[in-house]
């Protein structure tokens, strides 16, 4: 029997938050159509077609509220941040014999995970962008090529829509999560499954029919695993002023129940050419519970389902080894 406890600390991690963090960060740059740089590179183009590529690159520094040096250090590259994440947690292990026939071994094991010192330098950065993000306005000068004024004229970028409304995008992308993973920074991750636990057997059954032709070179056996619940969404946090609900209840996660599957082995030995050679036929049932579904492994804060993993049915598999 062997009891092990160990406790682990790595700082400096990527993890979410440098997900996160490169979302922000395509608010501004990135391949998305809404981005900043590209909607107003596309403002000056079109509003000013005689301007040579320096006069449009320090237009768009002007709206972006930044500098063309900064612009050229940070257009193209991901931003980033990190988060110190601690581990800890028990692992058991049991291994028996009853006899020479028959083997038995278990495991369980308790973790926990926990985040903390979330995101410093990307608040700052939000702090920094968002008055930019939330004022700039479409110019409303007069395009020289037809004498209209540019689609959407003096709205705010904040507002419009292309392939995404940069609002909606910053508060489900970035906020949302930001926000989730703030509020949980100290605590357990719930979407770590706290306990887990495997049971491995094998019986050789020449321990019951020591004469019998056939059964003594048979031998039967099975595993079974089992993984407590863990967290697969969250539920709607407090409405902000205006009525809307735009961030999570880190205190109400939503859970997946608990998992338990099984395996099932047999195998039969056999030697031939005046037992020269051994050969095993062996015959595996791997997910022997399962008959095959759809889990779920995201919920809408309503607890609707909006992503989910196909699970395989139970497989049959059945293969022949020699030992010349």
């Amino acid at each position: 029997m062997r009891i092990s406890k160990y406790e682990t600390l790595q700082t400096a991690a990527r993890g979410t938050i440098g997900v996160i963090s490169t979302r922000a960060n395509r608010m501004d740059f990135g391949n998305d159509g809404f981005n900043l740089q590209r909607q107003s590179t596309i403002w000056h183009q079109t509003l000013n077609p005689t301007w040579t590529v320096a006069q449009v690159e320090a237009a768009v520094a002007q709206t972006m509220g930044m500098t063309q040096q900064a612009i050229s250090y940070i257009s193209g590259k991901p931003i980033n941040d990190t988060n110190s994440a601690a581990s800890k947690g028990y692992e058991v292990e049991l291994s028996f014999n009853p006899s020479r026939y028959w083997t038995l071994k278990a495991t369980g094991a308790k973790q926990q995970a926990i985040d903390s010192d979330l995101s410093p330098n990307l608040q700052r950065y939000l702090e920094e962008r968002l008055p930019i993000w939330t004022t700039v306005r479409i110019p409303t000068g007069i395009v020289p090529t037809t004498g209209q004024p540019l689609p959407n004229a003096g709205e705010r970028w904040w507002d419009i829509r292309t392939n995404d409304t940069p609002s909606l995008f910053y508060t489900g992308n970035v906020l949302a999560p930001l926000k989730l993973a703030i509020t949980t920074q100290g605590k357990p991750k719930p979407q770590t499954r706290q306990y887990s636990a495997n049971f491995i057997t094998n019986y050789r059954l020449a321990g019951l029919f020591p004469d019998h032709k056939w059964l003594k070179n048979v031998g039967v056996g099975g595993s079974a695993r089992y993984a407590s619940k863990g967290a697969i969404g969250f539920v709607a946090g407090a409405p902000d002023p205006d009525g809307i609900v735009r961030s999570l209840d880190g205190s109400r996660p939503i859970y997946d129940k608990a998992t338990v599957s099984a395996d099932l082995l047999g195998t039969y030995d056999f030697r031939f050419n005046r037992n020269k050679v051994r050969g095993r036929v062996q015959l595996n049932v791997r997910n022997a519970l399962e008959n095959g579904h759809l889990r779920r492994i995201s919920v809408n804060p309503d607890g609707t389902p909006w992503n989910h993993r196909m699970i395989d049915p139970r497989q049959f598999i059945l293969t022949t080894t020699f030992d010349l």
